[in-house]
């Protein structure tokens, strides 16, 4: 049987594989990303979820799973999982202590990326960009990125930054 790879499923993967790369290359040394790390919600570990990228201190690095909240998590939407992104897993973040909450939409004609810092136990908007703008932050670390070449053909690693 063969099995379908539609547009959406492409532009989710080169989104999370781009935004991967760039976030490793610019992390300092202790900082380590994570794909396919499940995170527990509560304390039972019997609640858990698993983000597309976790980054973590290599302190907490998994055994098996992370001693501490992640210091970053990020979802890239996907028409099936965006209610799930923006409400339910907003929330499960918040209320387990993860500092920053990271949601890129990997849309090919408007693509975005919001990221969302831990106030009094709530996500409040931190740093947005959509398109050909510069999405800039401090947390975990400096770094900063265009959400047109998370997505878009062309020399990405180059402009990615926009620097």
């Amino acid at each position: 049987m063969t099995q379908t790879f539609t547009v959406e499923d492409f532009a989710h993967a080169r989104a999370k594989s781009r935004l991967l790369y760039h976030l490793t290359d610019a992390a300092p040394d202790g900082i380590e990303m994570g794909i396919g790390v499940s995170l527990p919600l509560n304390a039972a570990g019997t609640q858990r979820r698993q983000p597309d990228i976790v980054v973590f201190s290599t302190v907490d690095a998994p055994q098996p799973w992370l001693l501490r909240p992640p210091l970053l998590v990020v979802e890239v939407l996907s028409p099936a999982s965006t209610f799930l992104d923006l409400v339910t897993k907003r929330r499960e973040y918040a209320e387990s202590g993860i500092p920053s909450y990271m949601v890129v939409n990997p849309a090919r004609e408007n693509p975005g990326a919001i990221e969302l810092r831990l106030d009094g136990g709530e996500y409040r908007d931190a740093a947005q960009a959509e398109g050909e703008k510069v999405l800039e932050t401090v947390l975990p670390f400096p770094v900063r990125f265009v959400p047109h070449w998370l997505v878009a053909d062309g020399p990405w690693r180059a402009c990615i930054s926009a620097e």
